[in-house]
C-alpha cells in the first residue's frame, strides 16, 4: 500500500467518524477532507473541482434555492397543514399528504421537497400526538414516487443525465 492509498483511507475513515458523531457541520467536515486530500497533493486542484461543474450537481442546488423561496412564502405550509387535517383519523391524513408531496416532487426535485416539508410534518405529528416517523417515511416515498416521473425530480436521474 503506498502513501497516497494509506492518506486517502484514513481521511476517508476520520472524516465517516466526524459526519457519524457530528463533531461539526457535515459541509464543513467534507470541505475539510477534500482540502486535505488537495493539499497534500494527492488529488489535483482540477479533479476536486470538476464535481462542482457537474450540471446535474448544479440544478439540484437552484432546485433548493427555489424551494427555499416557496418555503418562505409560506404558501405550501399552508396547503400542506390544511391537507393533512384533524389527525383524528392518520391513515386518512397520510393519504392527503402523499397525493400533493408526488405531485409537487414531480415538477420539483424531490431532495428540497423532503427538505421544505420535514419540519411541517414533524410539528403536525406533534401537535397531533401521532409518531413523526409514521408520516416521515410516508413523505420520503412519496417525493421518491412523484420523483420518478420526470428527469428533474430525482438527483439520480440529474446527475446522470449530467455526465452523460
Amino acid at each position: 500500500m503506498t502513501f497516497e492509498i494509506g492518506l486517502v483511507l484514513t481521511v476517508v475513515f476520520m472524516m465517516l467518524y466526524c459526519l457519524t458523531k457530528e463533531i461539526s457541520r457535515p459541509d464543513f467536515i467534507v470541505f475539510f477532507a477534500l482540502s486535505i486530500l488537495v493539499i497534500s497533493g494527492v488529488l489535483a486542484p482540477s479533479d476536486a473541482l470538476r464535481g462542482f461543474s457537474n450540471e446535474g450537481m448544479l440544478t439540484v442546488a437552484l432546485l433548493f434555492i427555489v424551494a427555499g423561496a416557496v418555503q418562505q412564502s409560506g404558501l405550501l405550509n399552508h396547503f400542506l397543514t390544511k391537507a393533512l387535517g384533524s389527525g383524528k383519523k392518520p391513515r386518512q391524513s397520510l393519504l392527503r399528504m402523499m397525493i400533493p408531496i408526488s405531485s409537487l416532487s414531480a415538477f420539483l426535485n424531490n431532495t428540497p421537497i423532503v427538505v421544505m416539508f420535514t419540519p411541517i410534518v414533524r410539528k403536525w405529528c406533534k401537535e397531533n400526538q401521532i409518531a413523526p416517523s409514521k408520516f416521515l417515511m410516508a413523505l420520503s416515498f412519496a417525493a421518491i414516487f412523484g420523483g420518478t416521473i420526470t428527469l428533474i425530480g430525482t438527483s439520480t436521474n440529474l446527475l446522470v443525465h449530467g455526465s452523460c
